[in-house]
């Protein structure tokens, strides 16, 4: 039964019976997994998740590898990057810290995903819930590397673009982004600076975000409620100045 994309994966986390799930969207044909390296990977206790090299066409026909991802913190919001490329050099044939794997095809160890209560039902359709995930691990201490033995296909948004107009696409993923921000964001000086930045928003009357805020602020007490549970040990900027400086 299709319930969406993270209650979908919360059943099928549930129902494995391995110490590792590979998560598998239906746009993803899997071109080459070394399940022993693999396996070896999670012999290190820190590990969350590892995502495969996950090659797509861009709307201009150039085929990138859209599995680097980094973030950073400017002007009141947390921008997320995925791409080509990463902020720094890396060895693409050894592994390396991404800010999140890829929801579509990722590697995870099934006991700190359930420590960590699976994906959040919190979000809209189906942004952002990956990355939520993995930011919550990087909370815990844990890390999310690339996995340069495992490659992928990935359809981008086959689905989706089925189903959705690009415009409803957009609106969704702004107001799952404002989701996601203040149900991690931590630092006081994140806090504060974001709260500016919603403020003058709405002041200035742009009506995207406006529209986004609103949307979002409707799942507010199920927001406040994540917060409340959760005591994490690494701060946003910890998280986020590691993907800032040379490796």
């Amino acid at each position: 039964k299709n319930m969406g994309f993270s209650a979908t994966c919360n059943t099928g986390a549930q129902a494995a019976s391995h110490p590792i799930l590979l998560f598998l969207n239906n746009d993803m044909i899997p071109q080459k997994i070394d399940t022993d390296t693999i396996i070896k990977r999670f012999e290190d206790d820190t590990l969350f998740a590892t995502c495969p090299q996950i090659n797509r066409y861009t709307d201009s026909g150039e085929l990138i590898n859209e599995t680097p991802s980094y973030g950073y913190f400017k002007g009141g919001w947390l921008s997320s990057v995925n791409g080509p490329d990463m902020p720094y050099p890396v060895d693409w044939k050894k592994p390396f810290p991404i800010l999140w794997a890829c929801g579509g095809a990722m590697f995870v160890s099934k006991s700190k995903y359930h420590t960590l209560g699976g994906f959040s039902q919190t979000f809209f359709i189906g942004y952002f819930e990956d990355l939520d995930l993995c930011y919550q691990a990087w909370k815990r201490g844990w890390k999310v590397l690339y996995e340069p033995t495992a490659q992928c296909f990935h359809h981008h948004q086959s689905t989706m673009n089925r189903l959705f107009s690009k415009q409803y696409l957009n609106y969704i993923q702004l107001s799952n982004q404002y989701l996601f921000m203040w149900r991690n964001l931590s630092d006081p000086k994140y806090i504060f600076s974001h709260l500016i930045m919603v403020t003058i928003k709405c002041l200035t009357l742009q009506f995207k975000d406006i529209r986004s805020i609103l949307k979002a602020f409707s799942r507010l007490p199920r927001v406040i409620s994540f917060r409340r549970q959760n005591q994490w040990q690494q701060s946003d900027a910890v998280i986020l100045d590691q993907f800032q400086r040379p490796a």
